[in-house]
């Protein structure tokens, strides 16, 4: 016989059609390998695949969500919208969104995100944090942001999105920006690793 030892298992970063095969195969272990299981990928304003296809896959399979870079590495904040002021090992530095005209265009996305913040005494972190907890209620399952932080000021000030309460007409406003976002989300690799990578998610 065989004898199961996972008790919580995460399928990471899985992309398109892949999270509905993934997770319905750890469904069919046996009852005593998988007390918990959870779909891990980004997830925010800014990046929306695969989450799109991730969330309601977790829904129908009753699991739940771990989004990570909820803040768009940290573009969403407002404080990091650039290269400018970062250090020169900072990995944003390799990232298109944070350079050049990218940056100028992915700034003026904020301007939205800002007015919403000020109608409800937040800060746009939260703005993008709440965003991202009412997508996931939306389809009936649960999303755990994981924004990195160093200072517990900022994780305070990231816990009190659970209190933001978006109306439709900041739904309305908030929904279509991923789409205009410029610039892509990973840093730039050589020809062979990018191929590499797109091999990996097909």
């Amino acid at each position: 016989s065989q004898r199961a030892c996972a008790r919580w298992v995460c399928i990471a970063s899985a992309v398109m059609s892949t999270p509905v095969r993934a997770l319905a195969s750890l469904r069919s272990l046996p009852s005593t390998a998988t007390a918990r299981t959870a779909g891990r990928c980004p997830g925010s304003l800014f990046t929306r695949d695969p989450g799109e296809s991730l969330v309601p896959a977790c829904a129908e399979l009753g699991t739940g969500v771990v989004a990570y870079s909820p803040l768009g590495r940290g573009f969403l904040t407002g404080v990091y919208i650039s290269t400018d002021g970062l250090a020169p090992d900072d990995f944003r530095q390799a990232i298109p969104r944070f350079r050049g005209e990218s940056a100028t265009h992915n700034a003026g996305l904020l301007k939205p995100i800002q007015q919403i913040a000020d109608n409800h005494g937040a800060t746009t972190g939260q703005v993008a944090l709440a965003w991202l907890i009412h997508q996931s209620r939306a389809h009936g399952t649960t999303a755990v942001p994981i924004p990195g932080t160093k200072r517990a000021a900022r994780v305070e000030e990231n816990a009190g999105a659970v209190r933001i309460q978006l109306t439709a007409e900041d739904l309305a406003a908030l929904d279509p920006i991923a789409g205009q976002v410029s610039g892509a989300a990973r840093p730039d690799l050589p020809p062979d690793l990018q191929r590499m990578m797109t091999g990996a998610e097909q």
